[in-house]
């Protein structure tokens, strides 16, 4: 790989990557395919190891680069998390490390939230993480971490 990426805030992942046709790739371990590795693509591949390795969320459950909403709507959210009846239950939004997470980034994840309600949305650019709880009243409520899989389906009623 000729692009180096900064070490993030996040657990090792065990990534595998391949140079294809000049170009660097890494394995997507949900899509099961190589994807370009794009400075973003690096925070969602990480950050997508930490929620199937360390929160033991069930890769089958995981949609990436999904659309959010019915009819004619064009958000597509970096990640999402479903329950087994599928229904959402946490919405991501990766940015590269390199850009700061701010209120425009606060506003996008809160507007993907007005269309599609989650209990979680989680922010994160690999360094810093921003975690809410989104109450049935639509109140924000930071979160110092998401919760494991096994917290997360019990208080859901999946």
């Amino acid at each position: 790989m000729h692009q180096t990426f900064p070490k993030l805030n996040l657990p090792e992942a065990n990534l595998n990557f391949r140079n294809h046709k000049g170009r660097a790739e890494i394995w997507d371990i949900v899509r099961k395919k190589f994807i370009s590795l794009t400075p973003e693509e690096w925070v969602r591949q990480h950050f997508l190891h930490f929620l199937c390795n360390e929160k033991k969320y069930p890769k089958s459950l995981i949609r990436i680069e999904s659309r959010i909403g019915k009819g004619r709507t064009k958000i597509r959210a970096d990640l999402r998390v479903f329950d087994r009846n599928n229904h959402p239950l946490l919405i991501v939004e990766c940015k590269s490390s390199s850009t700061k997470i701010t209120t425009d980034s606060l506003n996008q994840i809160k507007a993907y939230h007005k269309v599609e309600r989650t209990p979680y949305v989680a922010l994160t650019n690999g360094l810093t993480h921003l975690y809410l709880e989104i109450s049935d009243s639509l109140q924000a409520y930071p979160v110092k971490q998401l919760p494991i899989w096994s917290d997360l389906k019990d208080s859901i009623f999946i």
